[in-house]
């Protein structure tokens, strides 16, 4: 919160209902992300979605339009790579030629700005997205369209489908797991309309339907290992229409949360994808606004006007990004599948819908339900002694974490007053515990891991309990 003033800004968010986010209110509104955002102010005191990192793949991000300025003023995006043409940053320099192009309209970049902003802007009074304390790591994976010079010189704009996109894809998501990336939120999906690098169909390269399966296709092999790793998978269901079993992959993997689309009136978008996946399995899994989408401007002359009038899967993607950013942030201890439970209970069943089906999966979720933001849970300083700092302890080689505890002078001296270390995996998986009776006599000092053990690199949580409370911090053993 420091560019607005922590006070000021948990003033507004625990006093207004929708001046501060503009004319987006309504598609937050509709998932209950304001509500979420006041409780987390009011009983965390921390920015919406402060400590969670989401991963944003896409075609390209341009970061000129003022809804990022808190972003940059922050530095919150940590990392970011180009895996398509392996230029220094995400930006694609071609479409910055297509805003002046007669025949084209909708520049990749407004696409990628367009889905990191519904998550990631604030421009209070005008905008905000539904996690914009998060920090991010952004993944250019996508060619979306190409110019060819034609030998007349002038530009010819042809979309490209490649499964060379997959392999990027593949190659972000071990890239951003190797971050510590909590959430990724890609509004991408492929299935039919294949090409070659120029442009020309190639309907032989096209997905089918029995391909749909979750374990097929490159792109959900790679989800369902970020996902098996305890990674948020968040993606587009599709636009291909109303018909059953038009979804995308990597939609058709059982642990991705694949999101459709649904209009202010929460009636389903004729153009939202429908399943089931091939082997039979209901998706999507919910949906959220995907019409009428409110957004920045990205390419407006003083990079401060917004718009209404987006429309696609691609948007309700990232607004339900946001919601698994603040759910995460309330409950960092949850393993991905309990995560991914309190998502789907905290869900309503849209108007006329009667069950779980192909058109709404779940329903609506409610972002204030799914966090039930419980009171922070932050022991006295004199209890816990943490040293050296654990998230760079593991950055030096064969450096092991230390803790140290002593009781507090007014604990009575008995031996029910139990300390519980444990090392847990991202995904839940409990590697390492240890339980030692402690009095404010005895400190007591503990070495993980123990000087004959390794483990394999990767994130892992630090949990320390005792009288009730708890204090946990994520680290990283670097390969």
């Amino acid at each position: 919160f420091r560019a607005q003033g922590k006070t000021a800004l948990k003033k507004t968010l625990a006093t207004d209902t929708s001046g501060f986010y503009g004319q987006g209110f309504s598609q937050l509104d509709m998932v209950s992300v304001p509500s979420a955002h006041r409780a987390i102010a009011s009983r965390l005191n921390k920015a919406p979605g402060d400590g969670v990192i989401i991963g944003m793949f896409d075609s390209g991000f341009r970061l000129n339009h003022k809804c990022f300025n808190y972003v940059k003023a922050h530095h919150a995006v940590i990392a970011d790579s180009d895996f398509v043409e392996h230029r220094r940053d995400v930006s694609d320099p071609d479409s910055v030629r297509r805003i002046y192009h007669a025949l084209y309209k909708s520049p990749p970049e407004e696409h990628g700005s367009w889905t990191l902003s519904l998550i990631a802007g604030l421009d209070s009074g005008n905008f905000a997205g539904a996690a914009w304390g998060a920090q991010f790591v952004l993944a250019k994976t996508e060619w979306a369209d190409r110019i060819l010079i034609t030998a007349s010189g002038n530009d010819t704009i042809v979309p490209i489908e490649m499964h060379s996109e997959e392999d990027n894809w593949a190659a972000a998501i071990v890239w951003a797991e190797s971050l510590g990336v909590d959430i990724v939120s890609c509004s991408l999906g492929y299935s039919t309309d294949f090409t070659d690098s120029l442009g020309n169909a190639r309907p032989q390269d096209d997905i089918t339907f029995s391909d749909l399966n979750g374990t097929t296709t490159i792109i959900s092999k790679a989800a369902t290992e970020a996902a098996a790793r305890g990674m948020i998978i968040v993606n587009a269901v599709g636009n291909e229409g109303h018909l059953s079993g038009t979804l995308d992959a990597p939609a058709d993997v059982e642990d991705v949360i694949s999101v459709g689309g649904i209009n202010h009136d929460k009636i389903i978008a004729d153009f939202s994808s429908r399943g089931p996946t091939a082997d039979g399995r209901i998706k999507p899994d919910l949906v959220a606004q995907a019409i009428e989408i409110y957004v920045p401007d990205i390419y407006s002359p003083d990079s401060a006007d917004y718009e209404s009038g987006p429309a696609g899967t691609s948007f309700s993607t990232p607004i339900v990004a946001g919601i698994c950013a603040l759910i995460r942030q309330t409950h960092h201890l949850d393993s991905a599948a309990q995560l991914r439970e309190r998502l789907y209970s905290s869900c309503v069943f849209a108007p006329g819908q009667t069950a779980v089906d192909n058109n709404f999966g779940r329903g609506i979720p409610n972002a204030f339900v799914a966090c039930q933001v419980p009171a922070p849970v932050s022991p006295q300083a004199s209890e816990f002694v943490l040293y050296p700092n654990v998230l760079d302890l593991f950055h030096k080689k064969n450096q092991r974490l230390f803790v140290k505890f002593l009781a507090t002078a007014d604990d009575p001296i008995n031996y029910s007053q139990v300390l519980k270390v444990a090392i847990r995996t991202v995904a839940g998986n409990l590697v390492w515990s240890h339980s030692e009776i402690c009095t404010e006599k005895t400190p007591v000092s503990l070495t993980w891991p123990e000087s004959d053990k390794t483990y394999a690199p990767g994130m892992y949580y630090f949990i320390i309990t005792y009288r009730g409370n708890s204090y946990s911090k994520k680290f990283l053993i670097p390969g």
